[in-house]
């Protein structure tokens, strides 16, 4: 009976001993994983760190000068319709006076008729 109890005891701790080896293994599994994980971290980090930097000093710096030469452009076209509103209006001042030159034209032809 005494070696029943220690043949059991025995396989009961050849278990428990795998068991602690499958553990051990699996924690050593678990350190590797969080090593590989710390290191994706790093890199995501640089990786945000360099878009972030990309943006500072090329995007912005782009938007700066797109906005700048949009301004001046918004400028040179007020300025261009400044010129031609007073080019219309020069148009429809002309206009009008062509208008009374050909009434006038018209006054003088019916006088010049009523003189002769």
């Amino acid at each position: 009976m005494n070696d029943t109890k220690i043949d059991a005891m025995f396989e009961i701790l050849q278990t428990i001993t795998k068991d602690i080896t499958d553990m051990k293994k699996d924690i050593t599994d678990m350190k590797k994983d969080m090593t590989d994980m710390k290191k994706d971290i790093l890199g995501l980090k640089e990786e945000t760190r360099d878009i972030r930097l990309h943006i500072e000093n090329v995007t912005d710096k782009n938007i700066s000068l797109l906005a700048e030469n949009y301004c001046n452009l918004v400028q040179k076209l007020d300025e261009n319709n400044k010129v031609t509103d007073n080019q219309l209006a020069y148009q429809i001042k002309v206009n009008y006076l062509i208008s009374d030159m050909e009434k006038v034209k018209q006054e003088v032809a019916e006088i010049k008729k009523r003189i002769s």
